[in-house]
């Protein structure tokens, strides 16, 4: 949602993760071609969909200087009731990753702290549901926000995906600021909370320790996007 209303800008390329010039089985290529994409491209502004390098995010910053970046989350309930629809190999990866130091399981966890990879070996065992595993997943993809220190990073911008639904407008406007774009009311006239289903239904069933974790992980991205310029968004 958030690449649809950079897309709807006149000064932006976005180029999606589906877009083999950019990526290759969802992966950025390598700097070379992203940096040819964008000298070639005719817009100020390029964007690209960094979907599975989070943990990478703090060196792709440096390496395309003046480069920012936005950090999208959502609730972790509403991304595991996504997820299962989709995908039940979840306890597979967390599996691999606990039981092997070195596995990172293709880019899933690549980046992973000594302190990420302790927390799944504890957590993991044989009977761990999709549904536990989906949480898990997002608690390390997420927690890698804080230890790369992005939060200090005046280059990054926190965005909760849960407050662009509820107040689009206020959001898009700070997020197009932050970018320098040229804000304009329509970019985000699509965007509804009805839009999105995930949002709405019973809570999944998540192993305790597991769930503990994910609500002070969303406690403290809400925190920090509360003390950033998102907070006059009420």
């Amino acid at each position: 949602m958030v690449m649809d209303i950079l897309e709807r800008s006149l000064e932006t390329q976005v180029f999606h993760e589906r877009d083999p010039r950019a990526f290759v089985r969802y992966e950025l290529r390598d700097d070379a071609r992203l940096r040819q994409l964008g000298r070639r491209s005719p817009a100020p502004t390029v964007v690209f969909k960094a979907l599975c390098e989070s943990q990478s995010v703090g060196r792709l910053l440096n390496d395309f200087a003046p480069a920012r970046g936005i950090w999208v989350y959502r609730r972790y309930e509403a991304v595991v009731r996504s997820h299962v629809r989709k995908w039940n190999g979840m306890p597979e990866t967390m599996c691999i990753l606990a039981e092997d130091d070195t596995a990172t399981d293709g880019w899933r966890g690549r980046g992973m702290s000594e302190d990420t990879r302790r927390f799944v070996r504890s957590c993991y065992h044989p009977a761990l549901s999709n549904e536990s595993a989906c949480a898990l997943f997002w608690y390390m993809r997420n927690v890698l926000f804080f230890e790369q220190r992005l939060d200090g990073d005046e280059r990054m911008r926190l965005v909760s995906y849960d407050r662009l639904l509820e107040h689009p407008a206020m959001a898009a406007r700070d997020l197009f600021a932050f970018l320098g774009l040229k804000f304009r009311p329509n970019v985000c006239s699509f965007v509804s909370a009805k839009a999105s289903p995930s949002t709405q239904g019973e809570a999944p069933n998540i192993d305790a320790p597991i769930r503990a974790a994910c609500e002070d992980l969303l406690a403290r991205l809400n925190a920090t996007a509360a003390n950033g310029p998102e907070r006059q968004i009420s």
